[in-house]
């Protein structure tokens, strides 16, 4: 008998970032300032998502391993 395919658990953190070109320095370049929104992301390879939610309101590690951590055999 040939056991079925799952879909594993993998939990993915993202924290948002936003950029703006900044003022050309004495040699005229121009870099990216860049700084966190205050948003993050949690996905998982099953496909729950959080969705982008203030860091404040990310579930706890506990949750997170209590419903997308690995399973034990």
């Amino acid at each position: 008998m040939t056991e079925q395919w799952t879909t594993d658990h993998k939990v993915t953190l993202l924290a948002q970032v936003e950029s703006r070109p900044a003022a050309a320095d004495s040699q005229g370049q121009r870099w990216m300032e860049r700084r966190h929104t205050g948003l993050v992301l949690a996905a998982c390879n099953c496909g729950w998502t959080t969705g982008w939610v203030p860091k404040d309101q990310m579930p706890s590690t506990a949750e997170l391993l209590g419903r997308h951590g690995v399973p034990m055999p």
